[in-house]
């Protein structure tokens, strides 16, 4: 097979539109390299990063159907826990002007059973938080065998995902621990889905036990015990 060409489709290996883009000191740089082949797995999907080991591309579609590629083994669950629960922290600090001392990982430690990861407030009460990962297990067992998987999601799909994930934990459900779902590497569970999610499964998600679950992106975090309307704390939490 001769050598991939610098805008040849990794797939497909038909050419693909080059986007550029400009800098604020001026330079024309590469702002996105789409393959234009519709019968292609990876059509108007940004190539730029594709095949870097933990990375992942999601394109979305206007029916908000989207579709998802990673690339190389991926993170083990215990891996996870301190990056989510940081991201959620710094969530709460930026958007609720909360205060938090630093993050305790508990994922090893026994004498916490459920509790993943606290969080000190200066009352000295705990956030108490457990991690579960978004997407679902057979998915990471096909990335660890191949190192890559490629899913397409119809616009409800993702939804009944996130209610998977909570299913998962039902068993360690607790009135004083709150669920975050790591979604930092699926963008389509966290960006668009959480919305659906409130619609559908809203309701259901505050009688399963848990103090809030929220879906926690690479920047920001959306609530998903809710009924419609603002996305408002735990009455649990102290205020800011």
């Amino acid at each position: 097979m001769q050598p991939l060409q610098e805008h040849e489709c990794f797939s497909c290996r038909s050419p693909c539109r080059v986007v550029p883009q400009t800098e604020r000191d001026g330079r024309v740089v590469v702002g996105g390299i789409y393959c234009e082949n519709e019968a292609c797995e990876l059509y108007h999907t940004d190539q730029r990063n594709y095949g870097k080991p933990r990375t992942s591309i999601t394109t979305f579609h206007g029916d908000s159907s989207s579709r998802y590629a990673a690339f190389g083994k991926p993170s083990q669950g215990e891996e996870n826990v301190p990056r989510t629960c940081e991201t959620f922290l710094a969530v709460l600090r930026r958007d609720r002007k909360l205060e938090f001392g630093d993050l305790e990982d508990l994922s090893a430690n026994s004498e916490h059973p459920g509790i993943d990861a606290r969080a000190r407030r200066p009352d000295g009460s705990y956030l108490n938080m457990q991690v579960t990962r978004a997407l679902p297990q057979d998915l990471y067992e096909e990335q660890g065998r191949t190192a890559f998987v490629l899913r397409k999601h119809a616009p409800l799909e993702p939804a009944s995902m996130l209610r998977a994930a909570i299913e998962s934990k039902r068993q360690r459900a607790c009135s004083n621990i709150t669920l975050l779902i790591d979604a930092k590497n699926a963008p389509h569970l966290a960006f668009l889905t959480s919305a659906h999610f409130v619609s559908l499964h809203g309701e259901w998600a505050m009688r399963e036990g848990w103090e809030s679950i929220w879906v926690v992106g690479s920047s920001f975090a959306k609530r998903l015990d809710l009924v419609h309307g603002p996305e408002l704390l735990p009455e649990s939490w102290p205020r800011a």
